[in-house]
């Protein structure tokens, strides 16, 4: 599942009452034994009208399935209980959205621009991102690369690759 498919999906409590939608998540980088691993630090879900939304943020762990709602295994009266904020800013550290990662260059390792990051594949049993999708190629002539924790070396104001510009030509898809 992509993540921009995961942000706006209805969102409903354990005893069956409707919460809200999907607003916004927040990616945690993770140094693992071998290498880096992105993961769903955070699930922030907006609540009420547009006039008074207001932004919950709920731990994987409150997720207890993901299919065509995501069912928390929190009931109504728990969330109500938690804290509520105007802002999803107010909740979390700026640059850890999914948000702040899509449009970052992608460079390789030699230095050399790849595209920019277009998605991420979220896999909701465990909320791990095995897999970034990087938009390549110009406006008319769109392709994708799909690149795994594996192969990125640095992230910061770009994500550097541990890819050299050839491994990325074999691997572009239309």
């Amino acid at each position: 599942m992509k993540a921009s498919e995961f942000i706006g999906m209805k969102v409903i409590t354990k005893d069956a009452r409707d919460l809200g939608k999907v607003a916004e998540l927040s990616i945690k980088l993770k140094n693992g034994l071998v290498d880096m691993i992105f993961m769903v630090d955070t699930i922030f879900i907006s609540t009420g009208s547009t006039l008074s939304k207001k932004y919950l943020a709920v731990a994987e762990d409150d997720v207890m399935v993901v299919g065509d709602y995501v069912q928390l295994n929190v009931d109504s009266e728990e969330i109500d209980k938690r804290v509520k904020l105007d802002k999803i800013e107010d909740l979390s550290p700026k640059g850890s959205h999914f948000k702040d990662f899509v449009g970052k260059v992608v460079l390789t390792k030699d230095g050399i621009e790849v595209g920019k990051i277009s998605d991420m594949v979220l896999d909701p049993n465990g909320f791990l991102v095995p897999n970034v999708i990087v938009a390549t190629g110009k406006t008319f002539n769109k392709k994708r690369l799909i690149i795994s924790e594996d192969d990125i070396d640095r992230v910061g104001d770009y994500i550097l690759l541990q890819l050299e510009k050839g491994d990325i030509d074999q691997r572009i898809v239309d």
